[in-house]
């Protein structure tokens, strides 16, 4: 069977990629690890089943270490990896003072991080070291995988080669199911799809492979200008066409379900044609829908189809069931796709006509980083500070991220390259512990808030990025019920009044994992005022509800933070609404 998964859990990847299985020093420092009176660390434990606790042997374990705030890392950090024994017990030597993750992965078990609760989904805990600490109770457990199995058939029983088959579920806060991976049906309509945690999922089927273009599954038929004909659409289970009629699957840790058999269903589809302009001839370029639910459109991205254009610009969709739309004109050039165009599209009850998608070509941006002198510093010049850091964009669309960073040169100035023309946010990552972004300057205008609209001008403006070194921080400890600490609670903090859609959030949002301890810590935080949850696992930001958190308010904690604050938090935990 032809398998594609996604994951979000690409740190995890990255250990496993680069983990070397000697055991070799680890550290900033680990260079000089054979000098004597340099005391190291050691880190070990035991790996268990997360159900029935029975030692989990021959499983490869990854420890990497977390960046220092403010280091920029070329590549993936360091790490070395161990394998459990036959008592499922591990050992991690000559070990750095510093913070470290840990992972394990085994065939037929959910790899996670050390402290998760959400398998490959959720962040864990990290493990802080000092010199000469023995850290010797880390009990690492577990959860075997659940598997989902069936079969994807037509309006005849016949089996369906090649569906896209995607898994979803619903987020405790969100307000839309998140897609959390999938594959394609064999020759047999089969699928089958594995390392999933226990819980409920939403199994969503379309004609076409998992990544194919839904909306050309079929041949245009031509009915009459207004008249709809019938065509697969996409099928939730058993047989919904939308989610808010879906049925959930549940499974256990370690069950393999199967029999879930989807029948794809038919609904009115309508032809959408148009035409793109102000992209040179040749040009590689798609034409992707994108389905709009609650105004926000990129949660089911790529879930809504497309078509290539041909020569003169034109294109058509044959097979677009009714609602509202984002159609964007995507561009493959350089490798990776870009946003070069977009425009709202609505199909009601009639075939649409005469589409134009309006485009440019990918934008440059560049600009300069200038940091506030510290009270404590000798210069405000970034080339004597040596500012360290990357200028990335975010969608403020809600589009999944796109294009690479831009490294922050000596004297503060950056350069980004085939920016798509899109909405963006300006973010600063790698940054020193104690800096926020203050300010972002297009031209002459704060877009601190706004974002930047880069859909339908000729140049980008040159960006000023101003950086304060007085971020706040709140340090605090996580308990349970009965006052002990908590071992990787997910802490989550929310500025005041919370707007999930306004595009500035992510610059404000921040969260932190508990250690070893129940401790956590969140630096660089703009002055301003906000709430802290504690949960018990990991839950996605991206889409939360305000209404879904309001019960939860009662055991927040509330901080107003000045430029310099310090702030210590005693936070209860808040168990996760049922499924």
């Amino acid at each position: 069977m032809r398998r594609r998964i996604f994951t979000i859990a690409f740190l995890l990847l990255a250990i496993h990629a680069s983990a070397s299985f000697a055991q070799q020093p680890i550290g900033t420092a680990a260079a000089s690890a054979d000098d004597p009176n340099k005391k190291l660390a050691i880190i070990e434990g035991r790996l268990i089943d997360a159900t029935t606790g029975e030692p989990v042997r021959k499983a490869t374990l990854s420890l990497m270490q977390m960046p220092s705030p403010g280091v920029m890392l070329m590549g993936p950090p360091p790490s070395v990896a161990s394998t459990s024994d036959a008592d499922g017990k591990f050992s991690f030597s000559k070990v750095e003072p510093g913070s470290y993750m840990l992972s394990a992965e085994k065939t037929g078990y959910v790899r996670q991080q050390y402290g998760s609760r959400s398998g490959q989904f959720g962040t864990g805990s990290n493990i802080s070291v000092k010199a000469g600490d023995r850290v010797a109770d880390i009990d690492f457990k577990l959860p075997k995988q659940a598997v989902i199995a069936g079969k994807v058939v037509d309006e005849d029983g016949e089996p369906v080669a090649n569906a896209g088959v995607n898994i979803m579920r619903q987020q405790p806060f969100g307000r839309q199911p998140q897609m959390m991976g999938g594959n394609s049906t064999n020759d047999l309509g089969e699928f089958r799809i594995a390392s999933l945690m226990p819980g409920k999922y939403f199994i969503r089927v379309q004609k076409v492979g998992f990544f194919g273009p839904a909306a050309a599954a079929a041949p245009s038929v031509d009915d009459g200008k207004d008249k709809p004909r019938l065509d697969y659409v996409p099928t939730f289970y058993p047989d919904a066409a939308d989610v808010a009629a879906a049925v959930p699957v549940s499974v256990s840790s370690g069950q393999q379900l199967s029999g879930i058999d989807i029948r794809l269903k038919k609904g009115r589809v309508y032809e959408v044609t148009g035409r793109l302009s102000g992209v040179a001839p040749g040009t590689r370029t798609q034409i992707t829908l994108q389905p709009k639910t609650n105004g926000r459109t990129g949660v089911f991205f790529g879930f809504g189809g497309g078509a290539g254009t041909k020569q003169d610009g034109t294109f058509t969709l044959p097979s677009v069931q009714p609602g509202t739309y984002d159609l964007l004109a995507m561009s493959y050039d350089d490798g990776r796709p870009a946003i070069v165009g977009r425009t709202e599209l609505t199909v009601s009850n009639a075939n649409v006509e005469n589409v134009n998608i309006s485009a440019g070509p990918k934008i440059d941006i560049a600009g300069r980083v200038i940091a506030e002198k510290p009270e404590s510093g000798n210069n405000a010049d970034p080339a004597a500070n040596k500012l360290t850091g990357q200028v990335a964009l975010i969608s403020a669309n809600h589009m999944p991220m796109f294009g690479p960073p831009a490294r922050i040169q000596d004297d503060g100035t950056f350069k980004l390259t085939g920016v798509a023309r899109d909405k963006v946010l300006v973010m600063v990552n790698g940054l020193p512990s104690d800096h926020y972004i203050k300010s972002v300057i297009a031209g002459s205008v704060d877009i601190s808030d706004t974002g930047l609209d880069l859909s339908a001008v000729e140049s980008a403006p040159l960006l000023e990025i101003r950086l304060s070194a007085k971020g706040a921080a709140v340090d605090g400890i996580v308990h349970d019920k009965d006052g002990k600490p908590v071992i990787g609670s997910m802490v989550l903090l929310l500025p005041q009044p919370y707007d999930p859609d306004k595009p500035s959030l992510p610059m404000f949002r921040k969260m932190a994992t508990t250690d070893q301890s129940g401790h956590f810590s969140i630096k660089a935080i703009a002055p301003g005022e906000y709430r802290l949850y504690a949960w018990e696992s990991f839950i996605s930001v991206g889409d939360l509800d305000p209404d879904r958190l309001k019960p939860y308010e009662s055991n927040a904690g509330s901080v107003k933070l000045k430029e310099g604050a310090r702030e210590t938090i005693e936070l209860h935990l808040n168990p996760l609404p049922p499924e």
